[in-house]
């Protein structure tokens, strides 16, 4: 069963019809690079350095980025998505913090996990009812004779017909149906705890989380955000970034996938 896609890979979500894709738009001061297709704008500052590009060549739904600071000040800096506005001509886009994709990952499994159940109950139920079988019988009589009297003789031809149901149960039919069903919904429980446990860990390991990052040093990671919506086609989506007192702006154009 499938219950989840992976976080990393944009949970479902309402908000865009067809798949996009997101260009980078540099400005003066900003450089701009390809990785495997995948645009990536650099920005430098007093303070710091940020790069940042999208986590996919297109979306169908919520977009990623990947975002990689260098602190250049002499104290130590902190980077989490509260340090990160993405903003579209929609408005504001939510970026997710990790607690919230688990949340969604928890409870997604959950769901599965009820459907799972109630898909197992309705088994048991017709299991139930396998176990019960029956047979017809039917049966008809034909009676003729003579009969003597005083008077004469009489000759009588009489006919009969009749149907018997019988029933029987045998509970080796339930149980054999019983230990498959049993063994299947084990099977489905087993398979969304895996995935669940699969999303948690990218989630862990993938999604930005507040890290410090020391004087010299850089760090990348992962954040999600909303659905972007075109309008008329198309949408600017503006990152800012704010790290160590310094403020970066980025812009990419979303349209519709060629």
């Amino acid at each position: 069963m499938k219950y989840l896609l992976a976080v990393l890979a944009l949970i479902a979500a309402t908000g865009c019809a067809s798949s996009y894709q997101l260009t980078a738009v540099p400005n003066t001061d900003q450089n701009l690079e390809y990785y495997k297709g995948i645009p990536s704008l650099s920005s430098y500052a007093e303070n710091s350095a940020v790069s940042i590009s999208p986590g996919n060549k297109s979306f169908e739904k919520r977009a990623g980025f990947v975002v990689t600071v260098f602190n250049d000040s002499p104290e130590s800096q902190v980077i989490d998505t509260t340090n990160i506005e993405v903003v579209s001509n929609d408005g504001s886009l939510k970026v997710f913090s990790a607690a919230e994709l688990e949340k969604e990952a928890r409870n997604a499994a959950a769901w599965q996990a009820v459907a799972v159940a109630m898909s197992s109950a309705s088994n048991s139920y017709a299991n139930s009812q396998a176990a019960y079988s029956s047979s017809y019988t039917t049966a008809r009589t034909n009676s003729y004779g003579n009969v003597y009297t005083p008077s004469g003789t009489a000759s009588y031809n009489s006919y009969g017909y009749g149907t018997a149901t019988t029933s029987t149960y045998n509970p080796a039919v339930t149980q054999a149906l019983e230990a498959e069903n049993r063994a299947r919904t084990d099977s489905q429980l087993a398979n969304i705890q895996s995935q669940l446990g699969q999303s948690l860990a990218n989630v862990s390991n993938n999604i930005l989380q507040a890290t410090s990052v020391y004087p010299g040093q850089s760090f990348s990671s992962k954040f999600v955000v909303a659905p972007i919506k075109l309008i008329k086609g198309q949408s600017i989506v503006k990152v800012v970034v704010n790290f160590a007192g310094d403020v970066h702006t980025f812009q990419f154009d979303a349209s519709p996938l060629k």
